[in-house]
C-alpha cells in the first residue's frame, strides 16, 4: 500500500513516524527526569524528618553552605 501511494502521501507517512519518535522519546526522557526528581525528593524529606534542626539539616548543602558563609562574612547595615 506504502509502496503505490502517491509521493505527497508518502511524505505525511513518512513525517507522522517521525513526529511519533520524536513524541516517544520525549515522554521518554521527561518520565525518567520526574522517577530521578521523585527520588530526590525523598530522600530530602527523608532527611527533613529526621533532623532535629534546620543548621543539621543543612550541613553538606552547597546552596546553604554558600548562602551561610557569604551572610557571614557580609556585615549588615546598620539601621539609622
Amino acid at each position: 500500500m506504502f509502496v503505490h501511494a502517491d509521493e505527497v502521501v508518502k511524505a505525511v507517512l513518512i513525517g507522522l513516524v517521525f513526529a511519533s519518535l520524536v513524541t516517544w522519546t520525549v515522554g521518554l526522557a521527561k518520565t525518567v527526569e520526574i522517577v530521578f526528581a521523585k527520588r530526590r525528593v525523598r530522600s530530602a524529606l527523608h532527611v527533613f524528618a529526621t533532623v532535629q534542626s534546620i543548621v543539621e539539616g543543612s550541613e553538606g548543602s552547597p546552596d546553604v553552605t554558600a548562602t551561610s558563609s557569604a551572610s557571614k562574612s557580609t556585615p549588615l547595615p546598620s539601621a539609622k
